[in-house]
């Protein structure tokens, strides 16, 4: 019961789909982590069915890339686009570091937090239209499935190309020399 309550923890704090409510306990938190990585692959689901949607009925490349850049937005209320206004502001203020820590904690939004979030959705646009085909989401598979499992895997989905998790875990246990349990890992190709 408290994987699944972790489950709900996870996806209250970082998203906005509706989740059972509860009292969050010590003990419920614990594999919160493990399924952060969830909400992610959720917009990766909705990012796919929307490129879907534009091929299937030839949605013009500006509606397509306006959407496609809303849909984590809408999934996770712009949990993270305030966090990064809020030290957009900080750091662009020059004050003393007691004046920078006030700042983070002001709700109003200063002129550097709009310039740099015009700039952030410029850029994310620019960068979301470019992605034109459905093969370029690449998604690292769980543990749990062997190499033979991913190569039929692979050769049945063509949009989706999916990796044995441990050749990565090998990979990040070399580069920060601890080993990963149970993240999954979206990368653009």
């Amino acid at each position: 019961m408290r994987i699944i309550k972790s489950f709900f923890i996870a996806f209250s704090m970082y998203s906005k789909i509706p989740m059972p409510q509860f009292q969050w306990k010590d003990e419920d938190m614990r594999y919160a982590l493990c399924f952060f990585p969830w909400v992610g692959a959720v917009i990766g689901v909705l990012w796919y069915l929307w490129q879907w949607l534009c091929d299937r009925f030839t949605v013009g490349t500006l509606c397509y890339a306006a959407v496609g850049a809303a849909i984590p937005l809408l999934v996770t209320g712009g949990f993270h686009v305030d966090g990064f206004l809020d030290t957009c502001d900080a750091l662009h203020s020059y004050q003393s570091r007691e004046r920078k820590l006030e700042i983070l904690k002001d709700s109003h939004i200063g002129a550097f937090a709009v310039i740099m979030l015009a700039l952030y959705g410029l850029i994310f646009l620019g960068g979301f239209s470019e992605i034109t085909e459905c093969r370029a989401l690449t998604v690292a598979g769980p543990q749990l499935l062997p190499d033979i499992a991913v190569q039929m895997i692979n050769d049945h989905l063509h949009c989706v190309r999916l990796i044995p998790c441990r050749r990565l875990c090998l990979l990040f246990w070399h580069c920060f020399n601890r080993s990963l349990s149970c993240q999954c890992h979206f990368a653009i190709r």
